[in-house]
């Protein structure tokens, strides 16, 4: 048991290992910690030398303290750290890794292989008030991670720094009681590079109101990046799917940009749909302003395509303010018609659909 921070202050490469056998962090060491801080901190010294240090800890499991704030691992002004097969309960209000600018940058960190329960993020990253400390998270790789996190938890939090030119893997947890957000950015906090999200299971009550693959959540943040959000659900479950949230209305430069964009995101939706559930709200989230997306519909009887349709959506300077364009139409989808409206796409079909037949609806960012 562990009740108050171990400091590491770099001066050369540090690694902590556990005695696991093989990949599997609860076949060995077990750290239990019941302060109210950090677990292990490694950061350089107050003279920022020895960056580039390569600090490492692995193959452990490490249980936190419910009734804390205190987070796992946190890592300061360090360059190459790597943090990598972990299992991690119990800090609620926390993280598994804290990534602190403190005195200056925190750049290069790998974090993976990490599986998180009743913890608030996998990943949190932040800064100081210290006058040095910079904004830079420049090159984090975030890679096969996943977490059942508390009720208000995500998979990343980025809050005020800026995690550039990075990447993220991770699984998102969306059944009832699962996690709500695969990336969360705010505070003026920035991501770009790649971003590969990947469902466990979805959430039909309504408090799957809250997930979101990606949100940003004030005028000074935004996402943009390229990669693959696979959202996927059939009937009623979608609705309480949001797979792009940005709470801003106003777009983070003068290029007339979408304040969050993820090139390939997709919420795609498939089941045995009569004509009256096909007439259902199908929600991509709040439309980001001056986003783009196609949105293509197919209807395949007894495993054949029968017809099809794709549409170009595009949003202009209000979340209420869209056009949309179809592209191409194969057989009976000239009586079909998708209309926008600020928080979803509306899609109707108005001809006579066979009962047992399969719809699929896929929206994808562009």
């Amino acid at each position: 048991m562990i009740t108050s921070t171990i400091n590491i202050e770099a001066k050369g490469s540090i690694r902590v290992k556990g005695n696991a056998k093989g990949f599997d962090p609860s076949t060995g060491s077990r750290i239990v910690y019941q302060g109210n801080d950090v677990c292990f901190w490694f950061s350089r010294n107050k003279n920022l030398d020895h960056m580039f240090v390569g600090n490492e800890i692995d193959h452990l499991w490490i249980t936190g303290s419910e009734d804390t704030n205190s987070s796992c691992i946190r890592i300061s002004d360090i360059g190459g750290s790597h943090v990598h097969d972990l299992i991690v309960d119990n800090f609620i209000h926390g993280a598994v890794v804290h990534l602190y600018n403190n005195l200056g940058w925190t750049e290069g960190s790998v974090i993976e292989r990490i599986m998180a329960r009743n913890t608030y993020s996998v990943v949190s990253a932040s800064k100081s008030k210290n006058s040095t400390a910079t904004d830079s998270m420049f090159r984090t790789t975030i890679r096969d991670v996943a977490s059942s996190p508390s009720p208000t938890g995500t998979l990343v939090d980025i809050d005020g720094v800026n995690m550039y030119s990075s990447f993220l893997d991770g699984c998102v947890w969306f059944e009832v009681g699962g996690g709500h957000r695969g990336l969360f950015v705010h505070n003026g906090g920035y991501f770009s590079g790649q971003i590969y999200l990947y469902p466990d299971g979805f959430d039909s009550t309504p408090e799957g109101n809250d997930n979101n693959y990606v949100y940003v959540a004030d005028n000074s943040s935004s996402v943009n990046a390229e990669g693959i959000i696979n959202a996927g659900a059939g009937g009623k479950n979608t609705k309480f799917i949001k797979l792009l949230k940005a709470e801003s209305q106003w777009p983070p430069t003068d290029y007339y940009e979408p304040r969050v964009r993820v090139k390939g995101a997709t919420l795609t939706v498939r089941g045995n749909f009569t004509k009256s559930v096909a007439e259902q709200i199908y929600n991509s989230g709040p439309l980001p302003i001056f986003s783009r997306f196609k949105i293509s519909i197919n209807f395949n009887y007894d495993n054949i395509r029968q017809g099809g349709a794709i549409f170009i959506a595009h949003v202009h300077s209000t979340a209420a303010d869209l056009s949309l364009t179809k592209i191409s139409s194969l057989n009976f989808y000239d009586d079909l018609a998708v209309t926008p409206s600020q928080n979803s796409f509306y899609i109707q079909y108005n001809g006579s659909v066979p009962a047992d037949g399969c719809w699929v609806i896929e929206i994808e960012m562009l």
